[in-house]
């Protein structure tokens, strides 16, 4: 008799113990979550604008995720390009260039190939017209290419494929309406590889999204210390690079552009920009093969489908030619990969000559 009391008792005192535990992670997830929103949705919209407008600068869109919201003013159009508007009746050359961040703005390589080859005298006038959109991958860069591109009826087509470009969707900004929440445009998106419930809890909660990212990069970088793994394995934009199944749909998407370009009669060229990880002297002493896995999927699918391809890696040295993200080019970078595309576009007669 003692004895069945005293299990119902310690019985009675672990499932205290249980609940107060379960309420105490439910107290945590839920301040969690509540303070996560309210600083996600006060924070100002301003902030870490690429425009450097003071307004929202991205709009909703049912393909693409999202787009470029007209600006005049930053001489953002509402053909989803940045730059002078589309003269329908210009019959000079024209070259539709596809990207994201490496190419955004006024300033990039695209503008300074550009202005390369207008003071050349031995290349007829062009018109380079730049839709990069910061975030962009290549399923959104060919998206908008067979939506949108095709009917600035482009003579050339070039993507510039960075190695964060294997995702459906990069970015997953929050909307109220036609406006963009706070800075929720620098969300991520949601692995694909992730356990589906727990992708289903991250879909509906700020704080278990936020949570996995942080302990996910915790493991990587632990990894990478103790033993021989590579930094770019464990970061979420980049580790796609080095999945053979992601590489299977960017096949398909790079194979769809080449045949509207036949369709339509385009040509394509690929430039691929490397991320500056795959720069460094020691892992390229270790593995250079594995290293440069991703450019050379890239020149595998190029020779294939019989599209110009322009690897920039070789040209460029971790410190001076990229920022401290190791993803966009310095003044120095731009320079070089700018001269080094104004040569490429001349010497595989991409481009008509004067």
């Amino acid at each position: 008799m003692r004895l069945a009391a005293t299990c119902r008792s310690a019985a009675a005192v672990w499932a205290i113990g249980a609940a107060l535990f379960a309420g105490s992670v439910l107290f945590v997830l839920a301040a969690g979550e509540i303070g996560l929103r309210a600083w996600r949705w006060m924070e100002p919209l301003s902030e870490h604008n690429p425009t450097g407008a003071r307004t929202t600068w991205v709009a909703p869109d049912p393909d693409l995720g999202y787009r470029l919201r007209p600006n005049p003013q930053r001489m953002i159009h509402a053909d989803g390009l940045v730059g002078p508007p589309v003269d329908p009746t210009s019959s000079r050359f024209r070259i539709l260039v596809l990207g994201d961040s490496v190419i955004f703005g006024r300033d990039n390589i695209i503008s300074r190939a550009a202005e390369i080859l207008s003071r050349d005298p031995a290349v007829a006038p062009l018109d380079f017209l730049n839709s990069g959109v910061p975030g962009y991958t290549n399923y959104q860069q060919v998206t908008f290419l067979k939506r949108s591109g095709v009917r600035f009826k482009p003579n050339l087509v070039g993507i510039v494929f960075v190695m964060n470009d294997l995702h459906r969707f990069l970015h997953a900004p929050q909307f109220d309406g036609d406006m963009a929440v706070g800075q929720t445009f620098w969300d991520r998106s949601i692995p694909g590889d992730t356990n589906p419930v727990l992708a289903r809890l991250m879909a509906y909660s700020l704080f278990v999204a936020w949570v996995h990212s942080r302990v996910r990069a915790a493991f990587g970088l632990l990894r990478v210390k103790m033993g021989n793994a590579y930094t770019f394995d464990h970061n979420p934009d980049f580790r796609t690079a080095w999945d053979d199944n992601a590489w299977k749909t960017v096949d398909s998407q790079i194979s769809e552009a080449a045949a509207l370009g036949k369709q339509a009669g385009f040509r394509l060229f690929l430039v691929a920009v490397p991320f500056g990880e795959q720069l460094r002297a020691d892992y390229l002493a270790r593995d250079a093969a594995y290293v440069t896995k991703p450019q050379r999927r890239l020149r595998e699918i190029c020779s294939r489908l019989g599209i110009a391809y322009l690897d920039v890696m070789p040209l460029l040295d971790r410190r001076r030619h990229l920022q401290t993200d190791f993803i966009h080019l310095t003044n120095e970078g731009k320079t070089v990969v700018a001269q080094a595309l104004a040569e490429f576009l001349k010497k595989e007669q991409l481009i008509p000559a004067r």
